[in-house]
């Protein structure tokens, strides 16, 4: 069986079986090292590390406070936060770069990761302060359509799911603008750029960036975090990822 494919002399790339070869020796490693850590953890009582890859929107509004409780009570513990786009925090995880991957979108792509859904996913709408949409009594997506709209870029905080539920509407949305930062949403809702679709936890009154623009409403459709760890630190076959399990809902009057 031929690993290479030379020409003449050289090797020019890997073949097939070769590629498949290679797939099994990076799975050993990673066991290999998964194994020397595993160890090295018992052998050090409460010490260790842990690496969390996850979004900007979890590691900034979601984690904190589950960050500081858990190094309250693990201060030995070496704890670090690796921020990147869905797809490639599932890569780290798979890659055994992090131990745990937490976001909303990507993770069910990955059938190599144990998914573990972790909380419901939610969306509102933030508007300037006096713009019309907050005098509408019945706040739907298509009322949201006739509005330029401010949200995620399509790789982040369940956007995928926001597009499904205008779909499932049958209302195209008019999407001006888009970020992968709730701030950054936040900061052009307030020069008037068009109506926000953020997590309801990006958009706390008490943050700067929030003090002129107003939750329109509460919810917009619903979607799944989930966390991601490698199955060499979890028992058991992978469980269908809860992302996939979503239920569309129209948004409900500001109260």
């Amino acid at each position: 069986m031929s690993i290479f494919e030379r020409g003449g002399k050289r090797l020019t790339a890997i073949t097939e079986p070769g590629r498949a070869i290679l797939e099994m020796a990076r799975r050993i490693l990673r066991d290999a090292e998964n194994i020397r850590r595993v160890g090295e953890e018992h052998a050090g009582g409460d010490s260790g590390s842990l690496v969390i890859a996850t979004t900007h929107t979890q590691a900034r509004y979601a984690l904190p406070a589950v960050v500081k409780k858990f190094v309250d009570r693990h201060p030995q513990v070496r704890l670090s936060l690796h921020q990147g786009n869905p797809a490639q925090i599932a890569e780290w995880a798979l890659q055994g770069e992090a131990d745990i991957a937490i976001a909303t979108e990507a993770l069910d792509q990955y059938p190599q990761l144990v998914m573990l859904p972790c909380y419901q996913w939610v969306h509102c709408v933030i508007a300037p302060d006096g713009h019309p949409v907050l005098d509408e009594k019945s706040l739907s997506l298509a009322v949201l359509a006739r509005w330029p709209l401010i949200t995620y870029d399509p790789a982040f905080a369940g956007r995928s799911r926001i597009n499904k539920a205008f779909e499932l509407a049958q209302v195209e949305p008019n999407v001006v603008l888009t970020a992968i930062d709730a701030d950054v949403i936040k900061t052009y809702v307030s020069l008037g750029l068009g109506l926000g679709i953020i997590a309801p936890l990006a958009s706390s009154p008490a943050w700067p960036t929030t003090r002129s623009a107003t939750a329109a409403c509460r919810r917009c459709r619903r979607s799944i975090s989930s966390e991601a760890t490698r199955p060499a630190s979890v028992c058991g076959a992978a469980p269908t990822c809860g992302a996939a399990h979503t239920t569309s809902s129209s948004c409900s009057p500001r109260s």
